[in-house]
Protein backbone atom coordinates (compact mmCIF):
# COMPACT_ATOMS: atom_id res chain seq x y z
CA UNK A 1 0.00 0.00 0.00
CA UNK A 2 3.26 2.60 0.47
CA UNK A 3 4.36 1.91 -2.48
CA UNK A 4 1.06 3.09 -4.17
CA UNK A 5 0.88 6.27 -1.88
CA UNK A 6 4.64 7.13 -2.95
CA UNK A 7 5.01 9.86 -5.52
CA UNK A 8 7.60 10.22 -8.53
CA UNK A 9 9.51 12.89 -9.33
CA UNK A 10 9.57 12.83 -12.48
CA UNK A 11 8.20 15.94 -13.81
CA UNK A 12 6.32 14.51 -16.73
CA UNK A 13 4.26 12.29 -14.20
CA UNK A 14 3.69 15.88 -12.46
CA UNK A 15 3.06 17.64 -15.62
CA UNK A 16 0.27 14.65 -16.49
CA UNK A 17 -1.23 14.93 -12.97
CA UNK A 18 -1.32 18.55 -13.00
CA UNK A 19 -3.30 18.46 -16.69
CA UNK A 20 -5.53 15.56 -15.12
CA UNK A 21 -6.54 17.83 -12.39
CA UNK A 22 -7.41 20.73 -14.62
CA UNK A 23 -9.07 18.74 -17.21
CA UNK A 24 -11.32 16.95 -14.43
CA UNK A 25 -12.21 20.13 -12.98
CA UNK A 26 -13.38 21.53 -16.34
CA UNK A 27 -15.58 18.64 -16.87
CA UNK A 28 -17.10 19.15 -13.85
CA UNK A 29 -18.06 23.15 -14.86
CA UNK A 30 -19.35 21.42 -18.14
CA UNK A 31 -21.51 19.20 -16.27
CA UNK A 32 -22.62 21.50 -13.70
CA UNK A 33 -23.58 24.03 -16.31
CA UNK A 34 -25.39 21.58 -18.75
CA UNK A 35 -27.52 20.41 -15.26
CA UNK A 36 -28.24 24.00 -14.90
CA UNK A 37 -29.16 24.32 -18.62
CA UNK A 38 -31.89 21.40 -18.80
CA UNK A 39 -33.24 23.12 -15.23
CA UNK A 40 -33.95 26.50 -17.18
CA UNK A 41 -35.01 25.12 -19.98
CA UNK A 42 -37.58 22.20 -18.33
CA UNK A 43 -38.53 25.64 -16.09
CA UNK A 44 -39.07 27.56 -18.79
CA UNK A 45 -41.49 24.57 -21.12
CA UNK A 46 -43.51 24.00 -18.16
CA UNK A 47 -41.97 20.74 -17.25
CA UNK A 48 -40.29 19.22 -14.13
CA UNK A 49 -36.33 19.62 -14.05
CA UNK A 50 -35.47 15.78 -14.20
CA UNK A 51 -37.80 13.07 -15.38
CA UNK A 52 -38.90 10.74 -12.40
CA UNK A 53 -36.48 7.47 -13.57
CA UNK A 54 -37.69 4.02 -13.39
CA UNK A 55 -35.94 1.43 -11.46
CA UNK A 56 -34.62 -1.65 -13.00
CA UNK A 57 -36.12 -4.78 -10.87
Amino acid sequence: MAALKRRTDDPKVAALEKELKRTKRLVGDLVTGKELLEMRIARHEGEPPFPKRRSNP
